[in-house]
């Protein structure tokens, strides 16, 4: 062997060296001519002990046969070398433990014929990790298809529900219309009979209890409505609202002297309709706690804290005592009598549903006599309660 052979051959041995994968070298019978530092360190085999040895020692035995029709087949046929890249195999370490690898062969002309060099990948971690995602995308399409049903389930359980919401809206409206329409004949029939004052008086209660109760059945369809509805999320006129709502209220009551203050240019992210719904509980409340005053106030504006945008509707009416402020938006929880003030109940836990269904919160400062303020908050995005 001549100086320059030799210089060339360590030249190639550094070369296999320094390259970042297993470096395997083969003739056509299979026996292992070269294999590079990566080759000792990835199958745990000193070089020496692989030189001259038949490739398929690297393989799982059950691979063997598999693997020499392949080495075969590629230095027979120039077509099957042209395919051999990103091969998926499994190599034996040394120590007799199994890990998968990717080998990619390449034809190497030389003057002694023609050898394959194999690049050898281990890619355990990769399979791990490709494993890991296919049992993540598993749980995924397991999650989904268990929330589509849920979501079915769901659907179907609303539909159950507007239909018992229904019968049940129908059921007792039926008798109230029954009691408020005999009440108002017996009062129209009777005018000028010897019905005496204490009947009238009772016939008018019925009629205003019938008519009580249909209201509070409109306004518990209400609030089980919201939960349900689909919100529709875009930037709403917040101060044309609010007068919208006073001018109805206003036409309502044309005797009432109220100053109204509505801040310009106020506008949210949010279900215009649900917004309207809560402004008109809101102001709806200003205008009713503020109705013995022979001159009232009631303002809706907005503050910011902290990079947040906090709205509120303040009245200068009944107020009520701060120790009953966490019984307020509960339903049916009424701090005033109907003597004092008409009402179901269900105003303010209407307002607290859309409130949270916009991700914000709601809070009240109120003293006796010295009137309320509703503070809100409206979170894009969120949705809660």
């Amino acid at each position: 062997m001549t100086a320059g052979s030799l210089e060339g051959e360590a030249i190639f041995r550094e070369l296999l060296d320094a390259a970042p994968d297993a470096m395997v070298i083969v003739g056509a019978d299979g026996v292992i001519i070269h294999v590079n530092a990566q080759t000792e360190r990835l199958f745990g085999h000193p070089r020496e002990a692989l030189l001259g040895q038949h490739v398929e020692r690297l393989l799982p035995d059950r691979f063997n046969s598999q693997h020499r029709r392949h080495r075969d087949n590629y230095f027979a046929q120039p077509r099957v070398r042209s395919m051999g890249s990103g091969l998926e195999l499994h190599g034996l370490h040394a120590q007799g433990h199994e890990f998968p690898v990717e080998v990619s062969l390449s034809p190497l002309q030389t003057a002694g014929g023609l050898l394959a060099s194999a690049s050898i990948r281990d890619v355990t971690e990769r399979k791990a990790a490709q494993q890991a995602r296919d049992e993540a995308a598993r749980k995924v399409q397991e999650l989904a298809a268990a929330l589509a049903q849920r979501a079915s389930e769901l659907e179907e359980l609303n539909r159950e529900l507007e239909a018992f919401s229904y019968s049940v809206s129908h059921d007792l409206r039926s008798p109230l219309r029954a009691l408020d329409g005999f009440s108002q004949a017996l009062l129209a029939d009777y005018e000028d009979a010897p019905l005496d004052e204490r009947g009238r008086d009772y016939l008018q209660r019925i009629r205003r209890a019938s008519q009580k109760m249909g209201r509070l059945i409109d306004d518990l369809l209400e609030l089980s409505r919201l939960s349900r509805v689909t919100m529709q999320r875009r930037p709403v006129d917040f101060s044309a609202i609010a007068r919208d709502v006073i001018a109805d209220l206003s036409m309502a009551s044309p005797e009432r002297s109220v100053d109204v203050v509505i801040e310009d240019g106020l506008r949210v992210e949010g279900d215009s309709r649900l917004i309207e719904i809560m402004l008109r509980n809101l102001l709806g409340n200003a205008w009713k706690f503020t109705s013995k005053h022979p001159r009232a106030r009631i303002e809706v504006g907005r503050h910011e804290s902290d990079g947040e945008s906090t709205y509120f509707v303040r009245d200068d009416g009944a107020g009520f005592d701060m120790a009953y402020a966490g019984q307020l938006f509960a339903p049916f929880q009424r701090l005033h009598s109907d003597l004092e003030f008409g009402g179901t109940g269900i105003g303010l836990a209407i307002v607290q549903r859309i409130v949270g269904r916009h991700g914000g919160r709601i809070w009240v400062e109120a003293k006796v006599d010295r009137g309320a303020t509703f503070f809100f908050t409206f979170r894009p995005g969120r949705e809660h309660g």
